[in-house]
C-alpha cells in the first residue's frame, strides 16, 4: 500500500518542487553574488543608487523571462528581492519563473496540463454515457425481439391445442379472439 501512494505521489509529480528546489537552489546563487549583494544593501549605500539597481535588474530579469531563460531570471529576481524585499511584482517573477523550472524538470509541457485532465475527464464521461445507452438500447432490441418469439410460439400453441383453458391463462388471448 505503502509503495502504491509512493508511486502515485511519483505518477503526479507532487515531489517534483521539492526536488527542483534542492537541485537548483545551491547552484543559481553563487555565495559571492549573496554576500556582495547584501552588503551593498546593509552597508548604508545611498537608498536611490539601490533603488536604480534594483530596477535594472528587475528590467534584465524581464528580459530574461521574455526570452524564456527562466533559471537566470530566477536569479535576477532573487537579487532584485535581496536588495529590496518590497519591490513590487519581484516576489510573483521569482515564483513565475520558479515554477516554469519545476514544469520542465517534471518533463511536463508549459502549458497548463489541468486543462486536459478535464478534457479527458469529459470524454471519458460522455464514452461511459454512450456505453450505457448503447447496452440499453440493445437490450431493448432483444428483449423486442424475445416478446416477438414469445407472441409466436403462443399462437403456435394455441392454435395446436384443443384445450381452450390455457389460451385463458395467457393475458393476451381475449385480444386474438376478436
Amino acid at each position: 500500500m505503502k509503495l502504491v501512494v509512493i508511486g502515485m505521489f511519483i505518477f503526479l509529480g507532487i515531489g517534483q518542487p521539492a526536488f527542483a528546489e534542492a537541485k537548483y537552489s545551491q547552484s543559481l546563487l553563487g555565495a559571492v553574488e549573496t554576500t556582495e549583494l547584501a552588503a551593498m544593501a546593509v552597508k548604508g549605500k545611498q537608498q536611490a543608487s539601490v533603488d536604480v539597481h534594483a530596477d535594472s535588474l528587475f528590467a534584465t530579469g524581464l528580459r530574461e523571462i521574455r526570452t524564456k531563460n527562466w533559471h537566470a531570471a530566477r536569479v535576477t529576481f532573487e537579487k532584485v528581492l535581496l536588495l529590496n524585499p518590497r519591490y513590487p511584482g519581484a516576489a510573483f517573477f521569482k515564483t513565475f519563473a520558479l515554477d516554469k523550472i519545476e514544469t520542465s524538470i517534471a518533463g511536463t509541457p508549459s502549458y497548463n496540463i489541468a486543462f486536459f485532465y478535464q478534457f479527458g475527464a469529459v470524454l471519458a464521461t460522455m464514452l461511459i454515457a454512450l456505453l450505457t445507452v448503447g447496452i440499453i438500447s440493445i437490450f431493448k432490441v432483444l428483449h423486442r425481439y424475445e416478446m416477438l418469439f414469445l407472441y409466436v410460439r403462443t399462437i403456435h400453441w394455441t392454435e395446436n391445442t384443443r384445450s381452450r383453458t390455457h389460451e385463458k391463462r395467457l393475458p393476451w388471448s381475449s385480444f386474438w379472439r376478436k
